[in-house]
């Protein structure tokens, strides 16, 4: 129900101020691409009490940053484990003291207004059977979020993006890099 409820006040927010465009992170430098190749490594996120196993099944799959992710840890190969240690977020909470556009709901999107906020995820990766992590990996961005009707066309450039810019193929390909950069780094086996 919370999720109902959460879903409402942001579709009345969004027809009174009109449109969030956040813009997108730096696309990976031609260097980068070639450092950022899949890891031939099986990750197992295994579940927990928490929705948090969901979103890093996700969040390492559409990276493409390994030969396979599953959730079940009996499979055979399966050498290394991740847990998501935390959501880096600033995004526009009002129960945890963030962002609110004030100047958009009182002029119903005319007066736009921008902020800084902080994307991303850590994230702590095993071996199987240790309890020390090999790497805790933070991927955040800070990008650029304008409120208002500006953000419409905003999001018609290339570098801006109507919604969550962490659902982006430049966010999953920054994920990659950091996470294969930062795995090779900590050396695990091939």
């Amino acid at each position: 129900m919370r999720t109902r409820e959460n879903f409402g006040v942001c579709v009345l927010l969004t027809l009174a101020v009109g449109c969030g465009s956040s813009r997108l992170p730096a696309s990976l430098s031609p260097g980068q691409r070639l450092l950022a190749t899949r890891l031939e490594v099986d990750i197992v996120v295994e579940p927990d009490d928490s929705a948090h196993w969901r979103t890093l099944t996700r969040l390492l799959s559409e990276s493409r940053a390994f030969r396979s992710v599953t959730n079940e840890r009996a499979m055979s190969g399966i050498t290394h484990s991740a847990t998501l240690e935390a959501r880096i977020t600033g995004r526009c909470s009002w129960r945890r003291g963030g962002f609110v556009p004030i100047l958009p709901i009182l002029t119903f999107g005319v007066v736009p207004q921008f902020t800084t906020p902080t994307y991303g995820y850590e994230i702590s990766f095993f071996r199987i059977g240790e309890t020390d992590a090999i790497a805790v990996i933070p991927c955040s961005i800070k990008g650029k979020l304008v409120v208002g009707w500006v953000g419409l066309p905003l999001a018609l450039s290339p570098n801006w993006v109507l919604g969550d810019p962490e659902r982006s193929e430049r966010f999953r390909e920054r994920l990659r890099f950091e996470i294969v950069t930062r795995l090779r780094e900590s050396n695990p086996p091939p």
